[in-house]
């Protein structure tokens, strides 16, 4: 077999996992039930973290890039135009989404909690106290909070500026898009390659508006979904403060990439120092004491393991019978096909308790088995000229695969977050239309 010929293999492989993520998470879901659904899913996931690795695997880092040059202008242009009219196009979608869903936190209190997040911080009160809920129809029910800062903080702008927080989520996501576009007219590769990538994420996105509208009408998803992009954008790169801030990021907003960290951390220190592991995690140390430790933590240190036992809480809860679910049904969640934590329901004995007990103790050993993988796996190749920044951020997207697979609150909105780092393995891709 030629390498042309495996190379297109694996791009065929690459796109259609992706397309298979896709559609299990939209037009598709529960397509294959909540018992095989799981494992097409985790099989999707996977195969398109390792036809990335596959095709890019042998490319020098930084192989793509290229200092500016002004007869690439009127590509320039092009890409300025393209993203500003699937900015705009998906921004006219994305408000036809909120005109349909009101803000009810008898619906989903996510938006009604960062609402209070907000005002409580703007009026100087502390914003990580119990606050309650109290429909008309059903039981009070008190919330202790438990987002960090960076996954509320930035929806003050939209409190002072008066516009839906929604609308934020939409902003932030649509930055990390805008630095992948600039990234892509960075790369030294064919105009239409480029365009096509460029053309991909609206795509996708608008695809998802389409088939699962209460993802952006009930949740602001999509601004950890474009932090975690930024991320990306930030791994590997020679300034420190970048890798910096790329972590601190995450790790103050959606922190699901806690068993990768070290290993990210680990492999910056065998190939480029401790010099440099030391300054990053010193800036993400200075970050985290400025926005979280001091502020916040300070003035109660109890919130965050309060704010863990809260979560199990409503873990708890998520895997009992809900107020409008026949008795007897299955958590609404374990039906939707994503995650192995049905097998835990099911087969386990005992209280609901001891059954969540067990899916959480499986969930650690599998995130815990796919962090030992990738660090073995680079021990095996880290003499040889391949791209580690790619293995980084396949080796993020692999392991949020499975992280994924196996999380005992699967709320199927969750899954965007490793379905859209496919944007970055596309960017470290070279995908070669003309061979």
């Amino acid at each position: 077999m030629t390498e042309k010929t495996k190379h297109y293999i694996l791009v065929f492989l690459f796109f259609t996992c992706v397309l298979a993520e896709l559609m299990l998470q939209t037009s598709h879901i529960k397509h294959f039930g909540m018992k095989v659904g799981p494992f097409v899913y985790l099989i999707a996931g996977l195969g398109t973290g390792i036809a990335a690795w596959l095709i890019g695997r042998k490319n020098p880092v930084n192989n793509l890039y290229f200092v500016f040059r002004t007869g690439r202008v009127p590509e320039m242009i092009l890409m300025t135009i393209l993203y500003l009219i699937g900015f705009f196009w998906l921004k006219e979608n994305l408000q036809w989404i909120i005109n349909d869903y009101t803000i009810d936190f008898k619906q989903s209190d996510i938006i009604p909690s960062l609402e209070i997040y907000v005002s409580r911080f703007l009026s100087g009160e502390f914003v990580y106290q119990p606050f309650t809920f109290d429909p008309i129809k059903w039981p009070a029910w008190t919330i202790k909070p438990t987002y960090f800062p960076l996954l509320w903080m930035p929806y003050v702008i939209p409190e002072l500026l008066n516009f839906d927080y929604r609308f934020m989520a939409y902003y932030v996501f649509m930055l990390a898009i805008a630095i992948y576009c600039f990234r892509l007219f960075q790369q030294n590769i064919p105009t239409l390659e480029m365009i096509l990538k460029a053309m991909f994420p609206f795509l996708l996105l608008q695809y998802f508006f389409k088939y699962s509208t209460s993802f952006f009408g009930m949740t602001v998803e999509l601004m950890p979904v474009g932090l975690y992009l930024i991320l990306c954008m930030t791994i590997f790169r020679k300034n420190f403060f970048l890798v910096g801030i790329g972590i601190l990021l995450c790790l103050l907003s959606r922190y699901a990439f806690t068993f990768w960290l070290p290993v990210y951390l680990l492999i910056i220190w065998m190939e480029h120092g401790f010099t440099k592991v030391f300054k990053s995690s010193l800036v993400v140390a200075v970050g985290v004491l400025l926005i979280y430790v001091i502020p916040f933590m300070s003035k109660d240190w109890s919130i965050l393991q309060d704010g863990l036992a809260y979560y199990h809480t409503t873990a708890v809860t998520q895997w009992s019978h809900q107020n409008w679910q026949k008795h007897g049904d299955i958590p609404f969640y374990l039906t939707q096909g994503m995650s192995f934590a049905i097998y835990a329901y099911e087969n386990i004995e005992g209280t609901v308790e001891d059954k969540l007990g067990v899916a959480k103790k499986i969930h650690i050993l599998a995130c815990t088995i796919a962090a030992v993988f990738m660090l073995l796996y680079y021990q095996l190749i880290r003499h040889k000229k391949y791209n580690i920044r790619l293995f980084l951020i396949c080796g993020l997207k692999l392991y949020l695969v499975v992280f994924y697979s196996f999380f005992y609150v699967p709320f199927t909105y969750l899954y965007m977050l490793p379905f859209f780092l496919n944007l970055a393995l596309l960017l470290e891709m070279r995908v070669k239309i003309n061979l």
